[in-house]
């Protein structure tokens, strides 16, 4: 939460024409840092002012003052995917067993709530670059 305390902070210390339209944060623990500093410090609201999304889906994030859009990890996936992969090394045979390589794709889902609907109004970057 530090870490969006502070880039609140340098986005709100930027002239209005030179904001972001939106932050992607790391986390949902930085998109809240980053919402409260906007909100409380520098009288920017979200996602009027600033649209905002958090990476994580953290079950908090839907109950706070504007409630966050988050990319939810669908931990159950991950979970079941993970122990199928250290049954798989351990059930193998042969000195090259640790070597497998494998990808694996987990598709992530967007989660869409207020703090990411900016309601028609273009941001400063659409309004720089229209016309």
């Amino acid at each position: 939460m530090p870490a969006g305390l502070r880039v609140g902070e340098a986005i709100a210390a930027r002239r209005p024409a030179e904001r972001p339209d939106g932050v992607v944060a790391a986390n949902d623990s930085v998109a809240l840092g980053l919402m409260q500093s906007l909100g409380n410090r520098a009288g920017l609201r979200v996602p009027a002012a600033i649209a905002l999304v958090g990476f994580d889906g953290m079950e908090f994030a839907a109950t706070t003052t504007v409630p966050l859009t988050t990319v939810r990890r669908p931990r159950d996936i991950f979970g079941r995917t993970a122990v199928d992969l250290v049954r798989d090394q351990a059930e193998a045979d042969g000195p090259l067993r640790s070597a497998a390589v494998r990808t694996i794709v987990i598709q992530p889902e967007l989660v869409v709530r207020e703090s990411s609907l900016r309601r028609g109004r273009p941001g400063a970057w659409a309004a720089r670059h229209s016309g």
